[in-house]
């Protein structure tokens, strides 16, 4: 239990028996198996995002202590000029070019991450009203001691319009960015005015956040 807090990949396989029948990799439509482990003082959420069924009789009784697991569920899509907040953590990449062979993923630099953000917001059904941008701790993808891989991450959040809810809702269901199987790519919305992560509250708009103790056995709603 411990070894997830600190351990994307024993996180990755946890998450997973938590929803064995949503694929790694789904199609727009059913979006795929989303999650973001938050320290809230000293408390970890860890939400998760899938449309199958949440099995918190996966976990053991000392998991649910120290770790509160939320269900994140896509309600409604929004509406057209409805103003949102936003929080994102990232895996922002950009293409680099090499003469004679083929461009590598490499992560963006801090002058570019708003860049970065808006374009895969105006993708998104979302115009940039204001964004801020912070590097975060990278996470450890890979932990082989001569060749460990690490994914930069960025956070993003801000203030935006919703131009288009149908793409909004396909960014939301499929997650943005790269790094999506190791905690990265889930966005969160708030409607404007209100927070963009209070703890353990039902947002009115876009997303719900059903807290669930993970030791009570059974599926999450």
């Amino acid at each position: 239990m411990l070894r997830d807090l600190d351990d994307v990949l024993h996180l990755h396989h946890t998450v997973r028996s938590l929803s064995p029948d949503t694929a790694g990799h789904g199609s727009p439509a059913t979006g795929r198996l989303l999650y973001r482990l938050d320290m809230d003082r000293a408390d970890a959420i860890l939400r998760v995002q899938t449309t199958g069924p949440l099995l918190l009789s996966a976990l053991t009784n000392d998991y649910a202590r120290a770790v509160a697991v939320e269900r994140v569920a896509w309600s409604e899509a929004g509406f057209e000029g409805q103003l949102v907040r936003f929080l994102l953590d990232a895996n922002a990449t950009r293409a680099m070019r090499r003469a004679g062979r083929r461009s590598k993923r490499v992560g963006i630099r801090p002058a570019e991450a708003t860049a970065w953000w808006e374009h895969h917001a105006s993708r998104s059904g979302l115009a940039t009203i204001e964004v801020r941008s912070q590097p975060l701790e990278p996470v450890i993808a890979r932990r082989e001691a001569r060749n460990p891989t690490f994914l930069q991450t960025t956070r993003f959040e801000g203030l935006a319009v919703i131009t288009d809810p149908s793409a909004l809702q396909r960014a939301v269901l499929s997650g943005m960015g790269r790094g999506r199987a190791y905690g990265l790519g889930l966005l969160r919305l708030r409607q404007a005015g209100s927070d963009v992560l209070p703890p353990r509250t039902r947002p009115e708009h876009c997303t719900i956040s059903a807290p669930d103790r993970a030791g009570s056995h059974g599926e999450g709603s």
